[in-house]
């Protein structure tokens, strides 16, 4: 029996905030018009994120494509804006606080437990951290795309800058199994 294949996700609630911010930076209009663009499919799976459990990650691909083509945008840019948006406004929360009180170990070392309620597809995992480092690993999602490896690089900066470390630095690259990310902070 042959192991089903996942479409690579994230959550209706991801997706949401996601929307929330390219509409802040291309305005309702731009965003209107480039939903009506899109196939009915992507379109139905845009407009159900905050009520779907997932949302292919296919199809919000489709909005950034669009957004780029539409605005001009540099896709690298687009991304780094709204992902940093996004997950500002996730944790603008009593998470914010609570993230303040963390040690650097439980950060890092919890970072895969928020992974896996964001994506369905590959694994997260912590292969060195110390003080003002960590070293983190997406393995199992050969597939994963650029887009997707940025999107995380993005993520896990904007998590630690909300936690209050500073002089935050992500470096990351593909592997064939994932990508690599070497994260710094000053201490």
């Amino acid at each position: 029996m042959s192991t089903p294949i996942i479409e690579p996700s994230t959550t209706g609630i991801a997706a949401r905030d996601f929307q929330w911010a390219l509409r802040s930076v291309v305005g309702d209009d731009v965003f209107e018009d480039i939903l009506r663009s899109i196939p009915r499919e992507a379109r139905d799976a845009v407009r159900s994120a905050p009520t779907a459990a997932w949302v292919p990650l296919v199809h919000i691909g489709e909005v950034i494509d669009q957004a780029c083509q539409r605005t001009g945008l540099d896709e690298d840019a687009l991304l780094t804006r709204t992902t940093r948006m996004s997950t500002e406004r996730t944790l603008n929360t009593v998470w914010r606080v609570l993230l303040r009180m963390t040690s650097d170990d439980a950060i890092i070392t919890r970072t895969p437990l928020l992974w896996k309620r964001t994506r369905n597809v590959g694994e997260l995992s912590v292969t060195d951290h110390g003080r003002g480092f960590g070293t983190l690993e997406v393995m199992g999602w050969p597939g994963m795309t650029r887009r997707s490896a940025l999107i995380l690089s993005v993520n896990i900066e904007t998590v630690l800058k909300c936690a209050g470390r500073r002089g935050v630095r992500v470096e990351w690259g593909r592997t064939p199994d994932g990508a690599r990310y070497h994260v710094t902070w000053r201490v």
